[in-house]
């Protein structure tokens, strides 16, 4: 068990999706903070709460750490749910089926009934006009972000 309290998480940068180094030198934030995390669709505000989450260790997508107290957090806080200091409630929900976008779509088509074989793509296409990060037919449907979950939905339903 730890027996001191955390004062402060430090997040330490790690690389964009093409790569680059990210530009900034560590981002504190302090026991009692109040932050928000805003950005466009595909930003990658979900996958830094995530990396806050599982107490990234490079070990992410984004190659990003995160410190406790200025160190690499106890194992307990990582591994045992019972231990965690963190919790994350995201806005995808697991309802969706860990389908492709072009499967779950097409699940759709056969439920109401259509026999137009290129809606699926057209759905797409809709959809990628609504966010800012293309949404591909083999993405899984649990991968995508909120607003491209959204914008699929919304396109879906037109």
């Amino acid at each position: 068990m730890v027996s001191s309290p955390i004062r402060e998480v430090t997040i330490l940068p790690g690389r964009s999706r093409s790569g680059e180094p990210e530009r900034f030198e560590a981002i504190p934030i302090l026991s009692g903070d109040t932050i928000s995390i805003v950005g466009p669709t595909g930003s990658g505000k979900s996958a830094l709460i995530n990396d806050i989450e599982v107490f990234a260790r490079g070990d992410t997508a984004t190659g990003r750490t995160v410190l406790v107290n200025g160190e690499y957090p106890p194992e307990e806080f990582v591994r045992d749910p019972a231990h965690k200091p963190v919790a994350l409630i995201t806005q995808n929900t697991r309802c969706l089926a860990d389908l492709a976008v072009a499967e779950f779509l097409a699940m759709h088509v056969r439920s109401r009934k259509m026999e137009d074989e290129s809606i699926v793509g057209r759905t797409i296409a809709l959809a990628n006009e609504f966010t800012g990060e293309a949404i591909l037919p083999g993405a899984r449907m649990t991968a995508l972000s909120g607003g491209q979950t959204r914008s699929l939905l919304v396109a879906d339903a037109s």
